[in-house]
């Protein structure tokens, strides 16, 4: 019996993002339960693929990734149809998440930047580099990753 197309979808998925996919032969030491064991600071994942997919189904699928995320993962569901091309599959997240995250400043105006483009502030505590989670030292933040130089410093942050 051949290996099921949604295993080989959630191991595609898993490979893109950088991790593992879940299975009997993989755990986390934490024990979540996501699709994909990723670094606990960063996506808690559900993948689904589907024969058909409709708003209840994608709607389904980033609940399921709310409830299975870790306490500092962000919850996102990787849709895709059968016989599409992974390129095409649909990474959800509900509205209210996607706001507390990437939405408007503070102030509730939007940000803009030098071109008086809008500008979207991307959370401080993943480099955006290579997405491992930023460690904190004196007055930095450092992207742990061999070969990756990025950190950002109080100043970048607008907490001197």
């Amino acid at each position: 019996m051949g290996d099921a197309g949604w295993k080989q979808f959630e191991r595609r998925m898993a490979s893109k993002l950088g991790g593992k996919r879940r299975g009997p032969d993989v755990s986390d030491d934490q024990g979540g339960k996501t699709d994909i064991i990723l670094p606990p600071d960063s996506w808690g994942v559900e993948c689904k693929l589907l024969g058909r997919i409709g708003y209840g189904d994608i709607l389904a699928a980033v609940q399921q990734a709310e409830r299975n995320a870790g306490e500092h993962q962000t919850p996102i569901a990787i849709t895709k149809r059968k016989r599409d091309l992974d390129d095409n599959a649909l990474v959800s997240m509900r509205l209210k998440t996607w706001l507390e995250w990437y939405g408007p400043s503070p102030s509730g105006e939007p940000e803009l930047d030098q071109a008086g483009g809008l500008q979207v502030t991307v959370p401080k505590s993943f480099c955006p580099k290579c997405g491992a989670g930023l460690e904190p030292t004196t007055c930095r933040l450092c992207c742990p990753s061999e070969g990756c130089d990025y950190s950002l410093n109080c100043s970048d942050l607008g907490t001197e």
